[in-house]
């Protein structure tokens, strides 16, 4: 038993590892505000299934702590955090919905709640952040239009994710899990 406790440590430490590798690259590299965080929250796939929600959230609050300490950039941070980070786990009790357009209504609703608590936090905590002056309401209504887009490319990716760690992935690691 303490055999398996010990390789489940080590392997959410490789990975937690990689997931703040990637938040700060997000910092390196300029665009990569949003594409970082969803890498880093891809790592939580494997963790979960391997672990249960219960390592990965773990995880997830280990690595979301070390970015808000050591980023530099509070807005990928703050991503990680509110969406990337907890929607793998999110979605894997989604998945247990039988109606595929309550599940999508709850994925939409998630999405729009903690994108508008993100950028509302990161407004009132870092006033110079975020930049709206003179555009109001319709740029963070685009705002909210392009990252839905984001939000249903990295569900999609999530899905492929999973699918070539179970069938591809897993097989190659299970004498090391």
């Amino acid at each position: 038993m303490g055999g398996r406790k010990s390789k489940s440590m080590a392997f959410c430490g490789v990975m937690g590892a990689l997931m703040v590798t990637f938040m700060l690259l997000g910092d390196v590299m300029p665009l990569a505000t949003f594409c970082a965080p969803m890498l880093a929250g891809l790592l939580l796939v494997p963790v979960t299934a391997e672990y249960g929600n219960r390592m990965g959230a773990t995880l997830y609050l280990a690595v979301g702590v070390l970015s808000l300490l050591i980023a530099s950039d509070p807005e990928m941070s703050f991503c990680f955090v509110f969406m990337a980070g907890p929607y793998p786990m999110i979605r894997n009790k989604l998945g247990k919905l039988r109606s595929k357009a309550v599940m999508l209504a709850l994925k939409v609703i998630y999405f729009s709640v903690m994108l508008t608590l993100m950028y509302g936090l990161l407004q009132l905590i870092f006033p110079g952040v975020i930049q709206m002056e003179g555009t109001g309401m319709a740029a963070f209504a685009l705002l909210i239009g392009l990252g839905l887009v984001t939000f249903v490319a990295y569900d999609t990716l999530l899905v492929s994710f999973s699918v070539i760690y179970r069938v591809k992935l897993r097989p190659r690691l299970k004498q090391f899990l």
